[in-house]
């Protein structure tokens, strides 16, 4: 079984879309598979044989060639789809791959995030990337009026403008960073202690 956290490489899905479009019994191109109610000419009675076929339907002919019979309609209809679910897929996953790479190339040059938080009371998250005189990370603080507050190696603490850089917390990266200071503010919430510790 082929390890499904290992990314598809492009080889393999040129060999995915080359082994779904070799299925084509007649050898000539607009032929599709079909799942017919059943086969008049297999041996098992017709409420079990469902045949799928290579069809070609032209202007003055239909071709057809036998693909398989098949005990139960709903493994005759996986079949005679599979070939265009696999090309389909297969496309599905360069497009997402490609909207992937885009994101992943801007998200390589962003510098801050802002993140909505409407479960805390409507907060606003800033994640900063910090500077490399001072080390990777991402550090985290609140906009509010005033300032707001950053969350620091001590916890939640006010008056941000006044921090050093050395007592802010960083994550390594964003996606982390939000989600911690989100599971923060949320125990704060709870406890009503500003001051919860980074785990």
């Amino acid at each position: 079984m082929t390890d499904q956290t290992i990314p598809l490489t492009e080889q393999q899905l040129d060999e995915i879309e080359a082994r779904a479009n070799a299925l084509n019994s007649l050898g000539l191109p607009g032929a599709t598979w079909e799942a017919s109610s059943h086969d008049e000419k297999s041996v098992t009675p017709p409420e079990m044989a469902h045949v799928v076929e290579d069809v070609l339907r032209t202007k003055h002919s239909l071709l057809r060639a036998s693909v398989g019979v098949f005990g139960d309609e709903r493994h005759a209809a996986f079949v005679a789809h599979a070939p265009e679910d696999v090309r389909a897929l297969a496309a599905e996953v360069r497009r997402l791959r490609a909207g992937l790479e885009a994101a992943q190339r801007l998200a390589a040059d962003a510098t801050a995030y802002q993140v909505h938080v409407p479960e805390g009371g409507g907060t606003t998250l800033l994640v900063r990337r910090q500077a490399s005189a001072h080390g990777t990370g991402w550090a985290v603080s609140t906009m509010a009026p005033g300032g707001g507050r950053a969350w620091t190696t001590e916890g939640w603490q006010e008056s941000i403008s006044a921090l050093s850089v050395d007592r802010l917390f960083c994550w390594p990266a964003p996606a982390v960073a939000a989600a911690e200071a989100r599971r923060a503010l949320a125990a704060a919430a709870v406890s009503g202690a500003a001051d919860s510790r980074p785990a």
